[in-house]
C-alpha cells in the first residue's frame, strides 16, 4: 500500500464527510477499515481513544494516525492534510465568492444565516444532551451538570447582558455596566484542563500506567515522532512568518490561531465557542461577531470535513482580506489552515505514543471525562451568541425582538421535523432552513 492510496482513501472521507467532529467517525471506519482494509479494526478503535482524549480536529488526527502507522512521517502530514483540503478550498472559495457582497447582498445572506444558525443550535442541543446522557450513564451526572453550569456562568455575561437589551430595554438602567463574570472559552478551558492534570497527580499510589496488569505497548520510536512533530510545526512557523512579514496579521494574530486549536476540546461544534473567545470581542478585534455567526460558520457548516479547520482558514481569509485584499487572505487562510492541522497533531502524536506505553495513565480518563461537560457550558454561550445575532437580523428585517424569538421556535421545530422525522442529510436542512428564514424575513420587508 502506498501513500496515493492513503490520500485517496482520506481525501474521499474530506468529501464526504459533513457534520465534522465525531460524525466522521464512521466515515473514516468505513473508508480505512471496512472497504480498503488499510488498518485493523483494533488499531482504528486505539486511534479513536487518543483522537477523543486530545483536542483539536478529530478527523485531522485520524488521518495523521493512520498515515504514522502505515507509512511514517511524510504519510502522517498526507493523511492530515488530505482529509481537511476540500472543505478549506470550498470554504475559500465561497468566502472569495462573496467577497463583493454589501448593503442589500449582504443582508439576504444574513437573513439566510438565521435558519442556518437555529439548526446548528439544535446540533449543540443534541450534542450538549447526549454528554449529559454519558454522564449519567457513567455515574457522574450530577457533577458533569454541576461543571457545565459553572462553565457557562463563567463565560456568559456578555451575552446575557445583550439579551436582556434587547427583550427587556428598561434592565439597561438597572443592570451594572459590565457583567460579573466574562471569562473567555480559552481561559475556562486552560483553568479545567490546569485542575484535571493536577487532581489526577496521586503520590503514594500507583494507578493503572504502573501496575503490572495494565497493558502495555512498544509506543512510538522516538526519531519517527520527532520527524512527524517538526513537520507539523515546520510548515505551519514558514508560513505564518511569511504571513507576519507580509503584512497579513501579526504574530499574536497566528499565536492564538494555535492556541484555540489546542485548547478546543469536543469536536468541531466546540471549536465555535473557542474561536469566538479568540477572535471576537473588545480588545481582539480580529473578526465581527456577525461574520463568525451569519458569514464563516454557516459556510463552514455547510461544507464537508473537519469544521474547526474549515472555520479557522476562513477566519484566516478575513483577516488577511482586510489587511491586503485577496492575496493576502488567500495566504493567510493557507497559514491557519496549516496553524490549525499542524498544532492539533502536535499535540495528538505525543499524546498518542505516550497512550499506547501507559494507556492506564488516569488522567486521560478525567480528561475524557471532566472537559466534555466544560465543553457543553462553553457551546450554551455560543447559543446565547448565536440567538443575539439572529435577533439582530431579525431586527434589521423589520421584525421586533419577540417576533424574531417567535420565528426561531418555527425554524426550531422544522428543523427537528426535517432531521429528526423526515431524517434528511444535514446538508439538505441546512440549505432548506437557510430558505425558509430568507422567506421569512424577505416577507417581513414587504409587509
Amino acid at each position: 500500500m502506498g501513500i496515493g492510496a492513503l490520500v485517496r482513501s482520506f481525501l474521499k472521507v474530506g468529501l464526504v464527510g459533513f457534520g465534522g467532529g465525531s460524525a466522521l467517525i464512521p466515515v473514516v471506519e468505513k473508508e480505512v477499515v471496512a472497504q480498503t482494509g488499510l488498518l485493523p479494526p483494533e488499531t482504528f478503535e486505539e486511534h479513536v481513544i487518543v483522537a477523543n482524549l486530545t483536542p483539536g480536529a478529530l478527523p485531522v488526527k485520524l488521518g495523521a494516525a493512520a498515515g504514522g502507522t502505515l507509512l511514517g512521517p511524510a504519510a502522517a502530514l498526507a493523511g492530515a492534510f488530505a482529509v481537511a483540503l476540500p472543505g478549506v478550498l470550498g470554504t475559500v472559495l465561497l468566502l472569495t465568492a462573496l467577497s463583493g457582497f454589501a448593503g442589500e447582498a449582504a443582508l439576504y445572506l444574513e437573513m439566510a444565516a438565521a435558519g442556518i444558525l437555529v439548526f446548528i443550535g439544535l446540533i449543540l442541543t443534541h450534542y450538549i444532551q447526549g454528554v449529559q446522557k454519558n454522564a449519567r450513564r457513567d455515574g457522574f451526572g450530577g457533577v458533569a451538570l454541576a461543571v457545565t453550569l459553572t462553565a457557562f456562568t463563567l463565560t456568559a455575561g456578555k451575552e446575557m447582558y445583550a439579551l436582556a437589551r434587547l427583550l427587556l430595554p428598561f434592565t439597561v438602567n438597572i443592570l451594572p455596566n459590565k457583567p460579573i463574570f466574562d471569562l473567555s472559552a480559552i481561559h475556562v478551558l486552560l483553568l479545567a484542563i490546569f485542575i484535571i492534570v493536577i487532581t489526577s497527580i496521586r503520590p503514594n499510589r500507583t494507578d493503572g500506567a504502573a501496575t503490572k496488569s495494565s497493558p502495555q505497548h512498544n509506543g512510538f520510536a522516538a526519531k519517527p515522532m520527532l520527524i512527524t512533530l517538526a513537520l507539523f510545526l515546520g510548515i505551519p512557523l514558514v508560513l505564518g512568518a511569511v504571513c507576519v512579514f507580509a503584512g497579513a496579521a501579526d504574530a499574536g494574530f497566528y499565536g492564538k490561531a494555535a492556541l484555540s486549536a489546542v485548547t478546543s476540546f469536543g469536536g468541531g461544534e466546540a471549536y465555535v465557542a473557542v474561536a469566538e473567545g479568540s477572535f471576537v470581542g473588545e480588545g481582539l478585534g480580529f473578526i465581527t461577531r456577525e461574520a463568525l455567526y451569519t458569514r464563516l460558520l454557516p459556510i463552514a457548516n455547510a461544507l464537508p470535513g473537519p469544521i474547526l479547520v474549515k472555520l479557522l482558514a476562513g477566519i484566516g481569509y478575513d483577516v488577511g482580506y482586510t489587511a491586503g485584499g485577496l492575496g493576502m487572505a488567500l495566504l493567510s487562510a493557507a497559514a491557519c489552515m496549516c496553524i490549525g492541522i499542524g498544532a492539533t497533531c502536535a499535540v495528538f502524536v505525543p499524546v498518542h505514543a505516550a497512550y499506547r506505553r501507559f494507556s492506564g495513565l488516569s488522567v486521560f480518563t478525567r480528561l475524557r471525562r471532566f472537559i466534555l461537560p466544560v465543553v457543553c457550558g462553553l457551546l450554551l454561550t455560543t447559543m446565547l451568541s448565536m440567538a443575539e445575532s439572529i435577533l439582530h437580523t431579525a431586527q434589521a428585517s423589520g421584525l421586533s425582538p419577540y417576533a424574531g424569538l417567535a420565528m426561531m421556535a418555527v425554524l426550531a421545530i422544522a428543523g427537528h421535523l426535517l432531521a429528526k422525522k423526515a431524517r434528511l442529510p444535514d446538508v439538505l436542512c441546512v440549505l432548506l432552513l437557510g430558505g425558509l428564514s430568507l422567506g421569512f424575513l424577505l416577507a417581513a420587508r414587504i409587509i
